[in-house]
């Protein structure tokens, strides 16, 4: 685990999210989602995802789609 970048990735989401005309609790989701997305391994450049990766990531960790994100 390594929290390098998370705070960044969190405040980017969330900044996206809401310039995208998402809710502040669908923003909000997808910051943490983003987060979580770059605390899983070592690396911030390693960690770094688009909407499409975010969702293949959270896929496969049986965690539920966040409606309203872009997925690119």
């Amino acid at each position: 685990m390594d929290s390098v970048g998370a705070g960044d990735a969190f405040s980017a989401a969330y900044v996206a999210a809401i310039a995208q005309g998402l809710s502040v609790p669908r923003a909000m989701r997808n910051a943490h989602r983003c987060a979580a997305h770059m605390v899983g391994g070592a690396g911030v450049l390693a960690r770094l995802a688009d909407g499409r990766a975010l969702a293949a990531w959270a896929a496969a960790n049986d965690l539920p789609a966040v409606r309203g994100v872009p997925s690119a």
